[in-house]
């Protein structure tokens, strides 16, 4: 009877344990708030169409207006670029164009 008592106690100690361990090293994923398209003609230098919407709230949206105008525009490369919430960094996704 003792043993069995003491077998819990054991057991509650390895998940708290192991509840402690996933807790400290599992990071926390923060998702962008802002997409935007980024133009270069041909010779890679950046520049600003104003017939086209350049700012998204969510991916998807802003994969499907590049895809659009990546047929509209065949002359400029198009690419993502996204922000964290924290406004630290911004990262670049490259789409490369298909030749």
């Amino acid at each position: 009877m003792q043993y069995r008592f003491l077998d819990k106690i054991i057991t509650g100690i390895f998940v708290c344990m192991f509840t402690a361990a996933w807790f400290f090293t599992a990071k926390y994923y923060q998702r962008p708030k802002q997409y935007s398209i980024i133009v270069k003609d041909e010779r890679g230098n950046q520049i600003n169409l104003k017939e086209i919407r350049s700012s998204f709230q969510t991916q998807e949206v802003a994969y499907s207006f590049l895809r659009e105008y990546e047929k509209s525009f065949p002359n400029y490369n198009f690419s993502i670029e996204y922000s964290l919430p924290n406004g630290k960094s911004k990262v670049m996704i490259q789409i490369l164009k298909k030749l």
